[in-house]
């Protein structure tokens, strides 16, 4: 908005043969900006904005800089100057300096001339020329750097900001919005059935309760048969304790209905990993169900949803043998 060369700062005082604008004048539109001068002059301004002028030791802020093409020098307010930096002036007969109001430190300083104070335009601290282009990009492009939004959302900022596009304006699917906002595709019913009983059962641990019981246990190992769904729960202290918990169970089924273990199916947890050398022994089947999918814990999952059924409101359980048969 500034004209290249000098500023000229105009102190509260009225200079023979030059003009004075009052700087308490209100604006409407750019088009009928008018400042009356004294001399009965109309002067028009086209555009207002803002500046920086740099120094060695301060940067100054010019706000409300307005663009008036008739004037043929650019001048300086004294007092914007003073109330949008807080700082203070000293005019001197040979110069005139500029200083911080609570030191008293010379921010800058500029000489007197035909008794006027001019101020020559400093540049910016970056001396280095740089150029920016700007280059036309596909839609699909603005697309992805905008983080993936909606066509309708990526339309309106390209439009709005008025940023650089190319004339095709196609925008294909998009793979990697197909893939985030896609859902997993769902699991195909088992139609596995057990023939005979423990020919597949269900381990699971849960655990820890927030309350212990009289006995202090915090965990309940859940063992379910496939073919009967009849159900034993055992109360732990600790997890540390399902494996010889199992090996127990495992004695007591043998004894009791005459029959093997033929398979068993649990996650990955490192209570289960302890059972791995004594399952190879017998030849027992180890089933692993993959991490995070619950459709393959179904069995289990239907548990807790009973057990929840038929448990106290205060987190007691009511109904725990050991064996059931």
């Amino acid at each position: 908005m500034i004209k290249t060369g000098t500023l000229t700062l105009v102190p509260p005082i009225t200079f023979p043969q030059t003009s004075t604008i009052f700087p308490s004048i209100p604006m409407s539109t750019l088009d009928l900006i008018k400042f009356k001068w004294a001399m009965d002059k109309v002067l028009k301004i086209l555009h207002t904005g803002s500046s920086i002028l740099y120094a060695a030791s301060k940067s100054f802020f010019l706000n409300k800089i307005l663009h008036a093409p008739e004037i043929k020098k650019n001048l300086l307010s004294v007092s914007q100057f003073t109330k949008d930096n807080n700082v203070y002036f000293e005019f001197h007969p040979s110069f005139f300096c500029v200083k911080d109001p609570s030191s008293g430190a010379i921010l800058l300083k500029g000489p007197s001339k035909n008794g006027l104070y001019p101020l020559h335009a400093l540049t910016s601290p970056s001396t280095s020329p740089a150029s920016y282009i700007g280059e036309r990009v596909l839609v699909p492009q603005w697309h992805a750097r905008l983080g993936h939004p909606a066509l309708r959302t990526v339309k309106e900022i390209l439009s709005k900001h008025h940023l650089a596009v190319t004339k095709n304006k196609s925008f294909p699917v998009c793979h990697a919005c197909q893939l985030g906002k896609s859902h997993k595709l769902p699991f195909h019913l088992s139609h596995s059935v057990s023939s005979t009983p423990f020919e597949l059962i269900f381990m699971d641990v849960w655990g820890p309760s927030p309350t212990e019981s009289v006995h202090g246990n915090k965990y309940y190992l859940s063992i379910i048969d496939d073919f009967s769904k009849f159900i034993w729960l055992f109360p732990l202290d600790a997890k540390s304790k399902v494996a010889q918990t199992f090996i127990n169970f495992q004695l007591q089924i043998e004894r009791y209905f005459d029959c093997k273990i033929k398979s068993v199916q649990t996650d990955f947890g490192g209570e289960f990993q302890a059972l791995k050398p004594h399952l190879l022994k017998p030849g027992i089947i180890h089933r692993l169900s993959c991490p995070h999918t619950h459709e393959q814990s179904g069995v289990q999952r239907r548990h807790r949803l009973h057990r929840r059924n038929w448990s106290h409101p205060n987190g007691h359980c009511l109904y725990s043998p050991s064996i059931l048969g």
